[in-house]
């Protein structure tokens, strides 16, 4: 039997987390600890190979992702990140889609019949079951959970509140009197993003019931677009949070066409750090979310996983942070400063 990573690990006084990243070439590890490693590697004749690994434990080949098929972009882009971060670990990916969360629980038992060596769960809200979690230990594959609240696995979560929090601080020091923000939810029951929103009007001493909301009925270009012609109509609009940077592309289309300027009589901001985000005119300010950093770490978690079994469950948090361009610009490096000026409640990540 050849060197294991965890061996290769304890021999160098070094978690096999540390060892395995320096050796696949993630950031994050100093330079000098990574040719240590690599050198000792080749010294001892390691060789990090999945292959070998799977045979030696007799587990599958391979790590399977299961996402909605319906899912928004954002999670689609989450997705291919973990196909590339996958392969660069376990040589093979398959993706399970599902139509519907209420089917996690058969796709999984589905999926542990092909023998895999770990999977990862991007933003599915199902659950699983005991017998299926029985299953999984007795077969030893690791399961993470992205984005979603499936008790008694590594996770991976995204905080929202942050970005928010940063993008309502823009809207608001940038002068708007008159901003609107979409959410899905409503100021007596916020979810992190109003929550977010929420802390920004308190931190500059404003009254949390002048926060105008716009119920998100559809989260696509079109309920964007259709959304503002609306707004446009009712009420006074200097600035625009919108729920995710599909709605953006379509408010700013709707602006465009009754006349308004962007940025200059109306801020817009988006949310996730869409690709097409910055080739619009103008190019778009959104809240980025942490699309491959969240990927890594699901991987990283199976890696960990794999290595030891019986380490205690995990969480890893990920921030979205507010990315500035040209539809809701910082002119100043002082309001800069105060947009990203952070309480101590949300320096957390």
């Amino acid at each position: 039997m050849g060197l294991t990573l965890k061996e290769l690990a304890h021999t160098l006084d070094l978690s096999a987390s540390t060892v395995s990243r320096a050796l696949s070439g993630q950031p994050g590890i100093a330079p000098k600890t990574v040719e240590r490693v690599k050198a000792l590697a080749q010294e001892l004749g390691y060789t990090p190979d999945s292959r070998a690994r799977a045979l030696r434990t007799g587990q599958g080949e391979g790590l399977v992702v299961i996402s909605l098929f319906t899912a928004p972009t954002i999670y689609a882009m989450r997705t291919q990140a973990l196909l590339v971060e996958g392969q660069n670990y376990f040589g093979r990916v398959q993706v399970v889609t599902l139509e519907s969360p209420a089917a996690l629980d058969l796709a999984v038992c589905r999926v542990l019949g092909q023998n895999p060596q770990a999977i990862v769960i991007n933003a599915v809200n199902g659950d699983l079951s005991n017998s299926t979690r029985r299953e999984l230990r007795q077969r030893g594959v690791p399961i993470v959970a992205i984005d979603t609240g499936i008790p008694e696995c590594d996770s991976v979560r995204i905080d929202r509140q942050l970005g928010t929090y940063q993008a309502a601080r823009l809207l608001l020091l940038s002068g708007c009197k008159h901003p609107v923000f979409f959410s899905n939810t409503p100021l007596d029951s916020p979810d992190a993003r109003l929550r977010g929103i929420i802390a920004a009007f308190q931190s500059l001493g404003r009254d949390t019931r002048d926060i105008r909301l716009a119920a998100c009925q559809a989260s696509s270009l079109r309920g964007g677009y259709e959304a503002m012609r609306h707004l446009m109509t009712t009420s006074a609009v200097d600035g625009a949070f919108c729920y995710n940077d599909e709605m953006t592309l379509g408010a700013l289309r709707a602006l465009a066409e009754t006349g308004l300027r962007v940025p200059d009589d109306v801020r817009l901001i988006g949310f996730d750090n869409l690709p097409f985000t910055e080739f619009c005119l103008p190019s778009l300010t959104t809240v980025a979310q942490p699309v491959e950093e969240a990927a890594q770490a699901a991987v990283d978690c199976c890696r960990a996983r794999l290595e030891n079994p019986e380490a205690p469950m995990g969480t890893r948090r990920f921030a979205a942070r507010l990315l500035v361009r040209e539809s809701a610009p910082l002119e100043t490096q002082a309001l800069r400063e105060a947009v990203f000026h952070l309480p101590e409640s949300l320096l957390s990540d």
